[in-house]
């Protein structure tokens, strides 16, 4: 198992052991977030929250993460 699979197992062990407080941390940022921006954008706001535990649900139950907009690039082998 290479070091990105060790840090890959690490994430996902800690996403589920404080799942419940991610969530509610989310929660908390879409309602402030309501707040500041008002009924305008709620339904949006629910859209990345939905997305959001989507994502969470599926890096933690196994499947692969979801793909970053940046991500890193391959790490070359070291001589």
């Amino acid at each position: 198992m290479g070091k990105m699979d060790e840090l890959k197992n690490k994430a996902r062990e800690a996403l589920t052991e404080h799942r419940d407080k991610i969530e509610q941390g989310m929660d908390k940022a879409a309602g402030k977030a309501k707040q500041k921006a008002g009924r305008e954008h709620s339904g949006k706001i629910d859209s990345v929250l939905d997305k959001g535990r989507d994502a969470l649900d599926k890096f933690t139950r196994g499947d692969d993460a979801p793909p970053a907009k940046h991500a890193m690039p391959p790490e070359e082998p070291r001589p």
